[in-house]
């Protein structure tokens, strides 16, 4: 038979192919420990949060909290930023900072870690360029490039952030 407004024959659904459960301890997947490194989150909330409030310190101690897009990879996570920014500035004299998850707009939800940032090269902001684009689908390559147009290359630069074993607030 046909469809009365296409004049075309309806398809047949094919069955759908078995595949193996989501289940990470099944055999067929081998559970975390065959995962690629970077598939596997040992940071928890702030490794999985679209939003990561970055908080760095003034000369006097001043906490100065940004949010960001971050991306995790390695147990570390990456943020970008631009090169003059105040952030940047700050990171250069004290390298400790704070890490939270949080919204679009820098309100803080979850566990509050503690430890250091450092500034990368050309390649390494470009291996971070990369990782936004990757993660933040439609937004990210958008923003980037655009941000490339009017800054070029050296006006945006990755931060590596590394969380200490110790971190949990009290």
């Amino acid at each position: 038979p046909t469809h009365p407004a296409t004049h075309r024959t309806p398809r047949t659904l094919r069955p759908i192919a078995p595949h193996a459960p989501c289940d990470p301890s099944h055999p067929t997947l081998g559970g975390p420990a065959n995962y690629p490194a970077y598939m596997t989150n040992t940071l928890g909330a702030v490794g999985t949060a679209d939003y990561v409030l970055l908080t760095t310190f003034r000369k006097d101690g001043t906490p100065v909290p940004t949010p960001l897009w971050a991306v995790a990879e390695e147990g570390k996570l990456y943020v970008w930023t631009v090169t003059d920014s105040w952030k940047v500035k700050r990171l250069r004299r004290n390298a400790e900072v704070t890490l939270q998850p949080c919204d679009y707009k820098g309100k803080p939800h979850g566990e509050v870690l503690h430890g250091t940032g450092r500034i990368l090269d050309a390649s390494g902001s470009e291996h971070v360029r990369k990782l936004i684009r990757r993660k933040y689908r439609f937004s990210g390559p958008l923003v980037v490039l655009g941000s490339t147009l009017r800054r070029g290359k050296t006006g945006t630069v990755g931060i590596e952030l590394t969380v200490r074993a110790d971190s949990s607030a009290e």
